[in-house]
């Protein structure tokens, strides 16, 4: 086995182990904190509340199937030709890296059975992201046995047939997990849906097509205000506003300061994404130099390695990986910052400027308004000369 994959069936079920060990504590837990049976009828967050009839769309019952079905298959395959293996010790030479596999199966059923026992809506989609990993990491493992230990013995045909059984089990039982919806539709109080970006798969979310039924709207008619669906929580003014004031607790701390505080977390996240994105970029080229090399290495017109094929695959995964890391950095500057950042300071501007007091009427003539005082408040206009002369005079007659 070469060096690269030499340490991949130590590494990945020691990687499978540290995501089952949450999930071993919250059996733990469970034990001594027994869950009630007030199972979650009508979902709902911050963005809105879930219906009946969305309650009822949602629904993991077809994937759960598929799920436990290729794990069942994968466990049989890997326990089956593991003890095969240990019987027969002309088969392999170690049978310790196919013992490993078995783990990682075992492993697997038990993130599995934790995630869909979990009546939390949310808590069951992340934890099923987690399994999911898990599963292709399996598919990896198999793969590397696959690829690198086929013996030349008898049981050449049943190495072959198990590891691809445990390959396809793993993708098979993997990818349901991508599909499964993060939560059920969910209305704002006026009863109108939510936009859908929170609510689908991970799939459809890095797909970008949770909002494909507007823009199938948009093909056949004119898109009104009305047909648009509400915004969630974390770009609502009203929402964003009152996030940002819980949180700001002193106002005498400039204004950058404060956005910097409150969207710290935003701004970390994207600064890593964009390392990653600076590292991912090297890999195709990395790729496209082994496979020069592998070209380079033949001789005449022989046949080229084999191997080089991986160098192709890892070309297609890091050129995919790097269109796909790039639009999600430039997505996540407008969701998570600009827009929401944009619609929090519009709210405070907003609400700045109703606490000004209103102003007073102007003056009905330009000449009184140039007779105001300090305060702002008009001058009393002084009184002409003649109604002041007439004023004396009959004030002399009563005199007399």
């Amino acid at each position: 086995m070469d060096d690269s994959l030499q340490i991949i069936p130590y590494v990945i079920p020691a990687v499978v182990a540290i995501f089952t060990t949450p999930t071993v504590w919250r059996f733990a837990r469970s034990i001594y904190h027994v869950k009630g049976a007030d199972h979650e009828r009508i979902y709902e967050d911050k963005d809105g509340v879930a219906s009946e009839e969305s309650m009822a769309k949602y629904s993991t019952k077809y994937a759960s199937f598929v799920i436990f079905l290729g794990i069942a298959l994968g466990l049989a395959a890997s326990f089956s030709f593991a003890v095969f293996a240990t019987v027969s010790p002309s088969v392999v030479d170690d049978v310790t890296n196919l013992w490993l596999l078995f783990w990682c199966w075992v492993f697997v059923l038990v993130q599995a059975v934790d995630n869909f026992r979990d009546i939390r809506i949310i808590s069951r989609y992340q934890n099923g992201i987690i399994s999911s990993v898990s599963l292709f990491l399996v598919a990896i493992c198999s793969g590397a046995l696959l690829y690198e230990e086929i013996p030349e013995s008898r049981g050449r045909v049943a190495f072959i047939v198990a590891l691809s059984i445990q390959v396809c089990s793993a993708l098979a039982a993997g990818l349901p997990f991508l599909f499964i919806p993060r939560r059920p539709d969910v209305f704002d109080s006026k009863g109108k849906v939510v936009e859908r970006q929170f609510q689908s798969s991970l799939w459809t979310r890095y797909s970008y097509n949770w909002s494909s039924d507007i823009l199938d709207l948009a093909a056949t008619k004119l898109i009104e205000l009305s047909d648009l669906p509400a915004m969630d929580s974390h770009v609502r003014a009203k929402d964003a506003k009152l996030h940002f004031q819980s949180i700001v607790t002193q106002p005498s701390v400039s204004l950058w300061r404060q956005i910097f505080w409150v969207f710290r977390w935003q701004l970390i996240f994207q600064w890593l994404m964009v390392i990653l994105c600076a590292i991912i970029d090297a890999g195709p080229q990395l790729a496209v130099l082994k496979i020069l090399q592998y070209l380079e290495a033949r001789q005449e017109h022989g046949a080229i390695d084999p191997k080089a094929w991986l160098c192709v695959g890892f070309l297609f995964l890091t050129t995919m990986a790097e269109t796909i890391f790039d639009y999600r950095v430039g997505w996540l500057m407008w969701s998570d910052l600009g827009v929401p950042i944009r619609s929090t300071l519009t709210a405070l501007i907003f609400e700045k400027m109703m606490k000004v007091k209103d102003c007073k009427e102007p003056p009905k003539n330009p000449s009184d308004a140039e007779k105001t005082d300090d305060n702002g408040k008009s001058a009393a206009p002084e009184a002409p000369k003649d109604d002041i002369s007439k004023k004396d005079a009959a004030k002399a007659k009563k005199r007399c």
